[in-house]
């Protein structure tokens, strides 16, 4: 998406009070938090993140609903969630920068994971390899454009990793300054990278050029990182392992974020096709709490509900 000529309103009151409560529950959790959002017509798609994320032994999760009505179903089934209030639209996604922010802003280091982004492992070693790195990323294809066109390649806001530090904390104020003018946070975050971070080491000249949508990007085989002296500490994944393009199964991934767009029925038919659907097709038949999310796993022996 392009700059908007016009900036995009921001979020009122009742929103911030959620804010206030997603720190109150990140700043709880015993460990590294991971965030996931979703609202009522995505939540197949977190269920099925869910199943996946215990496959790979992942529960430090915290679920924001963006409705009511998810929250409720998801309390009815014994999962915590927080509730905040956002309508739906690509237009609003931008809010989430300042749950990120004030993540940031009270102490907390954080991963966040969209729903559709399936892992396939737990990324706490791949994480675990840049102690010192103030965001960890996953790469993305070719939005927002004007920085692909100059970099060769953006990060992706589908999953991340951010510490709490002095320069994080600036480093999201910018973000949200930008988001309304660069009209999505993915926008926002790549321009105030491209802002912070002039050079980066790592295996430039050996990427793959990847064609999407008319543009060209760059695929590394291993992780970028930025240059010592700039104001960021920051790294990419390698796409074959943390994958926004699908590259295939055979790389063995962590993660596979496939691209779709933002129908919660338009996912789960690419997931399925890709092989990434790990919730029975009839969780609607079945009882289950958060305790007991293994009977919705594909290869769950358990029976149907009379």
């Amino acid at each position: 998406m392009s700059a908007v000529k016009t900036p995009l309103p921001g979020p009122g009151r009742g929103f911030f009070r959620g804010v206030d409560r997603v720190v109150a529950r990140a700043v709880s959790s015993a460990r590294l938090p991971y965030v996931v959002f979703a609202n009522w017509a995505y939540r197949e798609v977190l269920l099925n993140w869910l199943v996946a994320s215990a496959r790979v032994e992942l529960t430090n999760i915290v679920i924001v609903a963006y409705d009511r009505r998810l929250a409720r179903f998801l309390k009815g089934h014994g999962f915590e969630c927080v509730f905040l209030p956002m309508k739906p639209g690509k237009s609003n996604l931008w809010w989430r920068l300042f749950v990120f922010q004030a993540l940031c802003e009270s102490g907390v280091d954080f991963v966040h994971c969209d729903a559709d982004a399936i892992l396939l492992k737990n990324p706490a070693k791949a994480l675990s390899d840049f102690p010192s790195a103030d965001l960890v990323a996953s790469q993305g294809t070719v939005q927002p454009k004007n920085v692909v066109e100059l970099t060769g390649f953006v990060v992706c806001m589908g999953f991340f990793l951010l510490r709490s530090n002095e320069r994080t904390r600036a480093f999201m104020r910018r973000a949200v300054e930008r988001a309304p003018h660069d009209g999505t946070d993915q926008s926002a975050v790549n321009n105030t990278l491209l802002e912070w971070v002039s050079g980066w080491v790592g295996p430039i000249d050996t990427s793959t050029r990847i064609s999407h949508l008319g543009r060209s990007f760059d695929v590394f085989p291993d992780v970028l990182v930025s240059r010592p002296e700039e104001k960021l500490d920051a790294a990419v994944l390698p796409h074959h392992l943390f994958q926004r393009y699908f590259l295939g199964l055979q790389h063995d991934p962590v993660l596979v974020h496939p691209l779709a767009n933002q129908k919660g029925k338009t996912k789960m038919e690419k997931l399925s096709r890709l092989g990434l659907v790990f919730l029975r097709q009839d969780w609607e038949n079945l009882r289950f709490t958060r305790d007991s999310l293994g009977v919705l796993d594909r290869d769950s022996a358990v029976p149907v509900d009379d």
